[in-house]
């Protein structure tokens, strides 16, 4: 099965909304992909001021109103700081065909840079399905966590969607993570991040689709903008016929 996979490596700019609505708008009327993927907190930053949280609001609004138009795509259009009664989550949405069909609160927060402070730990990825492809979520801070990826695993995705602000002075921990993530699970990794500056730390993108082999499909350097290719879950089938690393890890993890 052959899957389109768009990921849309954002700029950290004033204008960064409506450039964005307008690549989606663009993707989703002219190249029709199966998936599209966006980065984290891209739209805000981390701050959880009610007027960001106005923000990340409006804009998903405006992504549930464009999937009714195009109801065979499904949209993980980033994170945003969502406002519950026990705290504020940063909150992976998962869009199609108008509605809210997943929801990932990031688990493993990064206490460097103070989202300990402002933000509450939520759930551990579980798969979903679409177009017969299994899913996970993960949310930057958690690559470097391999308990997390033990029990994702185990699971067997068909793909692990990573959506980060990854700095550009760890660039290099990010290529090397996710390339291993992919090789260690036999999955694809879809990973989306920034480009630009936000506070003092700057952001160099390398937004990626590597395959269960290691390889990059495609790799989107430091250019702001969307990027497309094709994945071909056959090519797990194939791997796990020579060997099936998620049976040896339950063997493991039960001894």
């Amino acid at each position: 099965m052959r899957i389109k996979v768009s990921v849309i490596q954002t700029p950290l700019t004033e204008k960064r909304k409506s450039t964005v609505s307008q690549w989606l708008k663009s993707l989703l009327n002219n190249e029709t992909p199966d998936l599209v993927v966006l980065p984290e907190m891209w739209l805000t930053g981390f701050n959880t001021e009610e007027e960001n949280i106005k923000k990340s609001e409006e804009f998903l609004c405006e992504v549930l109103e464009l999937s009714r138009n195009h109801p065979e795509t499904l949209i993980i259009p980033g994170t945003f700081p969502e406002k519950t009664d026990s705290g504020v989550f940063n909150t992976a949405y998962t869009i199609k065909d108008g509605n809210v069909i997943h929801k990932r609160r990031k688990l493993c927060l990064f206490s460097l840079m103070e989202e300990t402070k402002l933000y509450i730990p939520g759930d551990e990825p579980k798969t979903f399905y679409h177009h017969g492809m299994k899913i996970t979520i993960v949310i930057c801070y958690e690559l470097r966590f391999p308990r997390i990826f033990d029990k994702l695993i185990q699971q067997e995705p068909h793909a692990v969607v990573v959506l980060a602000q990854w700095p550009e002075n760890r660039i290099e921990h990010w290529r090397s993570l996710l390339k291993a993530r992919a090789i260690e699970g036999q999955f694809f990794v879809i990973a989306a991040n920034t480009v630009g500056k936000n506070r003092r730390l700057n952001f160099c993108g390398c937004s990626c689709v590597i395959n269960p082999w290691g390889q990059r499909i495609i790799e989107a350097r430091n250019t702001p903008g969307a990027f497309t290719c094709t994945i071909d879950l056959e090519e797990i089938s194939a791997y796990k016929k020579l060997f099936n690393i998620a049976e040896d890890v339950r063997r493991f993890l039960q001894a």
